[in-house]
């Protein structure tokens, strides 16, 4: 746990993040809003791990776990029926989570390689948005659950 002024950092910074990721979007920074997307619902799919319990141990070279690692391990804990998780971190939303980083992959190594539309790079932006929003949500909700069948709050961590 850590302190409320950390916890207070953190959902400044958290807003802060959502407000540049729509004024990318309203301006057509869409790259930008892609990669502002990809950052939250890293630290969302993160922070609905901590609040399971689990420990984000670093893999054995020191770096932590890749999105793609952290959407696995929510997959896994979210198809066990009856959890509290399950109930709240819908397997869909960790599926579209996963194809929207998978086609977010691809986008990013054809920048060079290959023509990419502004409609392709918009089309991922708002997909992008709209997973990092639901996972954001989700995990709000979650994390409010957690408390209130516990009975102590989850501090944000930074």
């Amino acid at each position: 746990m850590t302190s409320t002024i950390d916890s207070k950092k953190k959902q400044d910074n958290y807003r802060e993040q959502f407000r540049r990721l729509n004024s990318a979007r309203r301006s057509g920074f869409n790259l930008e809003a892609i990669f502002i997307s990809y950052a939250i619902l890293s630290d969302r799919c993160e922070a609905i791990l901590r609040y399971e319990g689990n420990s984000l141990k670093p893999r054995r070279n020191g770096k932590t776990p890749n999105l793609k690692e952290l959407l696995n391990r929510i997959r896994k804990l979210s198809e066990e029926e009856g959890t509290l998780l399950s109930k709240y971190i819908k397997s869909d939303l960790v599926d579209r989570a996963d194809a929207w980083k998978e086609e977010r992959n691809k986008l990013t190594h054809a920048l060079l390689n290959q023509e990419l539309t502004s409609e392709e790079l918009k089309e991922s932006a708002d997909e992008g948005y709209r997973i990092a929003r639901k996972m954001a949500d989700a995990g709000r909700n979650y994390k409010q659950a957690i408390e209130r069948k516990t009975g102590v709050k989850i501090e944000e961590a930074e």
